[in-house]
């Protein structure tokens, strides 16, 4: 008789549980006979032959654990690890743009004089923002003060390439062109600056500083003096500038502008110096040693000074020397009509 599709399922299902039963029984056989070998209790093992199919796999998995601790396992996990040759462990290589630098912290570095790290900074800064030239700018100041010169000279014509009518970088660059002693190349932004802005006294002041060192006097002196009418308080436009006279043996001339430096600050020890010359000059001795005296307290390194107040005070006689108030001398300086009017119409 043949039989019906679902009778031929039934012995098939059967046959599947059949032969799990016969697993299960299996198993705990096993199991029994492994505490036997190993000294287990025969009541565990009756036990385990006597458990449901799940029981039994349950139990069984508790002895697996017993006879294999955690610690076996980590060990064997640690040796695998310490097998590893050091050259088979690869460390990825860390790599991407620089952090972002801001131009506050740039400048703090600046004007906390670590103007090589400034440089740093300005560099990465100016590679962030290429169309900054302030960032160029202050990077040129930097490098400037880090004594490299023509790089700094390069990132001043940056910001001038970015901004052509930006005056502190003409003005800068004037400055660093005169410390390489590039007296002719200096007076070509400092004109244009003055150009741009013929009330400038900085630019005046560099623009005398380059002209003396060519050696056009006249030039340098109508430039102090036109520094000077824009602002009559710096200091080293009037110590420039007596400078000039002194160096010109016009002593007279000099000793105003130079009793005005110091009246405006006493603390800078080339003003006293010079100050002291034109007095000597004039027959102050007494007056030229306190201030010879005076320079190389400010500046102990100073021996020109030192050697001055040297020599003039054995030849100092206050009582005999002609009377002399610096202070009203100084207050009463100022730039002549002639120098005002060039100031105002001949930049």
């Amino acid at each position: 008789m043949q039989k019906m599709e679902w009778q031929s399922n039934r012995e098939r299902e059967r046959g599947f549980l059949g032969a799990a039963i016969v697993s299960v029984v299996g198993v705990a056989g096993l199991i029994a006979l492994g505490l036997a070998l190993t000294g287990g209790d025969s009541d565990e093992a009756s036990e385990a032959v006597s458990l449901s199919g799940r029981q039994t796999v349950a139990l069984a998995a508790s002895r697996v654990e017993r006879a294999a601790p955690p610690a076996t396992l980590v060990a064997s996990e640690e040796s695998e690890i310490a097998a590893i040759e050091p050259a088979e462990i690869e460390t990825p290589e860390i790599s991407g743009p620089p952090a972002p630098v801001t131009y506050t912290e740039a400048e703090a570095a600046f004007f906390e004089a670590d103007y090589e790290h400034a440089v740093d900074l300005f560099t990465t800064y100016t590679a962030q923002k290429p169309d900054n030239a302030w960032g160029h700018y202050m990077r040129g100041l930097s490098l400037w003060k880090a004594d490299r010169l023509e790089e700094a000279a390069g990132a001043l014509g940056d910001a001038l390439t970015i901004n052509p009518g930006h005056l502190k970088s003409m003005v800068n660059l004037a400055r660093v062109r005169i410390e390489q002693k590039q007296y002719e190349e200096a007076l070509e932004p400092i004109r244009v600056a003055i150009e741009l802005d013929p009330t400038n006294g900085n630019a005046y002041r560099v623009q005398g500083r380059a002209a003396h060192s060519l050696g056009l006097i006249e030039e340098a002196i109508d430039a102090y003096h036109n520094a000077l009418t824009w602002n009559g308080t710096d200091a080293w436009s009037l110590n420039n500038l007596g400078l000039i006279y002194i160096e010109g043996e016009r002593f007279e001339e000099a000793l105003p502008p130079l009793a005005k430096a110091v009246s405006i600050d006493n603390g800078v020890a080339v003003f006293q110096n010079n100050l002291a010359v034109a007095l000597e000059r004039t027959g102050h001795a007494a007056l030229a040693a306190e201030s010879f005296a005076l320079a190389f307290e400010l500046d102990s390194t100073y021996e020109k000074a030192f050697d001055s107040y040297v020599r003039v005070s054995a030849l100092a006689d206050a009582e005999n020397e002609p009377e002399i108030d610096l202070e009203m001398i100084a207050g009463a300086w100022a730039p002549s009509e002639r120098e005002a009017e060039i100031a105002s119409t001949n930049p």
